[in-house]
Order: C-alpha cells, then structure tokens, then sequence
C-alpha cells in the first residue's frame, strides 16, 4: 500500500514540470544570453523540485497519513483553522 502512495506522489510532483515542452522554446529564443540556458533550466527545476519537497514533507509532517494522496480531496475535511490545530497537536 505505501509504494502506491509514493508512485502516486511522484506522480503529482511530475506534473509540476509538464509545461514545459511549450515554454521552455520561447525562453531560450527570448533569452540575452542563450548560452546560459542550459544552467538556467537546471537551477529552475532544482528550485521548483526543491519547493515541491518542502511542501511535501512539510504537509505530510503536519497532516501524517490523514491526507489523501491527492491534496485536493482532503481539503475539504481541513478547511477550518481549528482542524489543522488539531491535526498538529
């Protein structure tokens, strides 16, 4: 059951970068510097990685294995600052 969780999980992470087939062309063709795109692209997936696992670990450290695997439908049960109290005590 938990390896379903983390497929689905990287799953979600993965489409954060799907875009990106049509916005990375007009990136480079309107960069000054094309030369640097290489390390441009690097440096903003590392970062948006990097957002996507500080939010992961942090709402699985608040919420644990009360969230479903997608956030969305879990919302609903946490919409209230007194659930979120809660959960975190």
């Amino acid at each position: 059951m938990e390896h379903c969780r983390i497929a689905t999980a990287l799953g979600i992470v993965a489409c954060s970068f799907s875009g990106n087939a049509i916005i990375v062309p007009f990136i480079y063709s309107s960069m000054e510097r094309p030369q640097d795109f290489e390390r441009m692209i690097d440096l903003s997936f590392v970062t948006v990685l990097g957002c996507c696992l500080v939010v992961a670990i942090g709402g699985y450290h608040m919420f644990g294995s009360l969230v479903e695997d997608q956030i969305t439908i879990s919302l609903q049960n946490f919409s209230s600052p007194e659930a979120v109290t809660d959960c975190r005590t």
